[in-house]
């Protein structure tokens, strides 16, 4: 009997590089839009669209290069709520008798993979994922030993590892110490000429162009000493101090959440080894009458409750930070600016407010 692969993508696999795809050049690939994917959480509406727009648009793109691409639209198979599902219906559909897939991001699809093999009779192949600056051999190195697992500590021994922020920033200079010094100030040129013309078009917006290869070019420039020009680099200066101010309140808002949260993961994590060690228990009735029973169910709820009341913590100090943020108070030119709302409600008043004072002190109403 021929071999007739089949590969599966998920929907934050659209990747090109993808080690499924590498392994089998002329295999066709199964693409689903799945409701079981789609709600085991909550998400945005929006969210959900954009992911499955960038699903379409990948098979495309997969379809151009001449493979041949299985793709079930959100709702086309009624019966299709889930993977395996889907899976199954292209087995009966279309003879496939094995399956290539890159190992997900989520733990609990991997479970639900390990068990495909059995469920739809077919041989699985699961793929390790090679688009990560790190194995789970090397991650479980790192962590052997260790009583607190910080994403903090890992990330910084991926950065030694890779050197990537030392490589960015060594490009850079490699790049600008190419430049001349006409060039440099070029750059210094448009980037203020992009601001003042958002600040105000009609005053800056016939001083910028865009060439043949698409970039801003300075068609022409203001007098160094222009006083409008003056008070633009003044408001960029004083939006920066917005940023500053905003930048702080994100720092307050990570010392607040970082206790409850670690002590959530804690309890979420004792609950999710009791719900295992649960199941691989066999259940008698001697476990509800004893003592000993009724001891570890008080603690299993317990667990649950704290874990519960960490969470709304947490989830409410996150809640209360985008409605809601603490007034930014900002000075402009010895006149003081209270700002309130959400963070964009915020900016939207901060940046009308610059627009206003530029009309005002330079005449452009």
């Amino acid at each position: 009997m021929a071999d007739k692969p089949l590969i599966l993508i998920l929907g934050d696999q659209l990747s090109p590089m993808l080690t499924s795809l590498a392994a089998d050049k002329d295999a066709p690939v199964l693409m689903a839009e799945l409701a079981d994917e789609a709600s085991y959480v909550r998400h945005h509406q929006q969210k959900i669209a954009l992911i499955f727009s960038a699903m379409r648009h990948f098979a495309e793109h997969l379809r151009a290069q001449g493979r041949t691409v299985f793709y079930l639209p959100y709702g086309a198979e009624k019966q299709i709520n889930g993977f395996a599902e889907a899976i199954a219906l292209m087995v009966k559909r279309e003879g496939f008798d094995r399956l290539i897939v890159t190992e997900p991001g989520e733990w609990r699809l991997m479970q639900d993979m390990q068990n495909w093999p059995d469920k739809l009779g077919i041989e699985v192949e699961i793929l390790p994922d090679s688009r990560f600056i790190a194995d789970h051999t090397e991650f479980e190195r790192w962590a052997d030993g260790k009583k607190q697992l910080r994403m903090e500590f890992f990330y910084r021994e991926m950065r030694r590892k890779t050197d990537l922020y030392e490589n960015i920033g060594n490009d850079l200079v490699t790049i600008r110490d190419k430049l001349s010094v006409s060039d440099l100030q070029t750059i210094r040129d448009v980037s203020t000429l992009v601001y003042a013309n958002d600040l105000s078009p009609e005053s800056f917006g016939h001083m910028l162009t865009t060439n043949d290869a698409g970039l801003l070019e300075a068609a022409s420039l203001p007098a160094e000493n222009d006083p409008m020009l003056a008070r633009v680099k003044d408001m960029r200066v004083r939006h920066h101090v917005f940023i500053d101010t905003v930048d702080e309140y994100y720092g307050a808002l990570h010392d607040e959440m970082v206790q409850a949260y670690i002590m959530w993961r804690r309890h979420s994590y004792d609950q999710q080894e009791q719900l295992v060690s649960r199941e691989q228990e066999p259940v008698s009735q001697d476990f509800f009458s004893s003592s000993s029973g009724y001891l570890t169910m008080t603690q299993r709820y317990n667990r649950y409750r704290w874990s519960k009341i960490y969470r709304q913590e947490f989830q409410e100090l996150a809640a209360g930070f985008n409605q809601e943020l603490a007034p930014a108070i900002l000075e402009l030119n010895e006149q003081v600016h209270g700002l309130s709302g959400t963070m964009a409600e915020q900016y939207i008043q901060w940046r009308r407010i610059l627009r206003q004072l530029f009309e005002l002190e330079t005449g452009s109403i």
